[in-house]
C-alpha cells in the first residue's frame, strides 16, 4: 500500500474560505475511488515566488491508501481532477513515497 497525500487549499485566490460542504463532497469522491481516506490535522502554510510576485497559501492534507501507483494512478488522477473542479484550481499537488507532483 502507498500512502498518497492530496493537499487541498483552504481559501480560493481572493483569500475567501472554501465551505465545509465542499470539503464533504471532496471525501465523499475519495470514499467511492479509494474506500476511504483521512483528513489529517493542521494545514500546512505554504509560499511560493512566480513572475516577481510572491504567493501564500494554506492547505489541508486529505490521504489515502493506495495499492500501487501503477495499478490506482487512474483513479489519483481522477480525484486530483475532481479536487480542481470543486476547488476551481488550475493545480494541485499529491505527495507520496517522498516526491511530490504538482497536477
Amino acid at each position: 500500500m502507498v500512502d498518497v497525500h492530496i493537499l487541498i487549499p483552504t481559501e480560493d485566490n481572493n483569500k475567501v474560505p472554501f465551505p465545509p460542504s465542499l470539503d464533504l463532497q471532496f471525501r465523499l469522491e475519495l470514499d467511492r475511488l479509494f474506500g476511504g481516506s483521512s483528513l489529517l490535522s493542521g494545514v500546512i502554510a505554504g509560499r511560493w515566488v512566480s513572475g516577481g510576485q510572491t504567493y501564500t497559501d494554506e492547505n489541508r492534507v486529505f490521504a489515502v491508501f493506495v495499492n500501487g501507483m501503477l495499478a490506482d494512478g487512474p483513479k489519483i488522477m481522477e480525484a486530483v481532477n475532481i479536487a480542481k473542479a470543486l476547488y476551481s484550481q488550475l493545480a494541485i499537488t499529491v505527495r507520496y513515497l517522498n516526491q511530490a507532483e504538482i497536477l
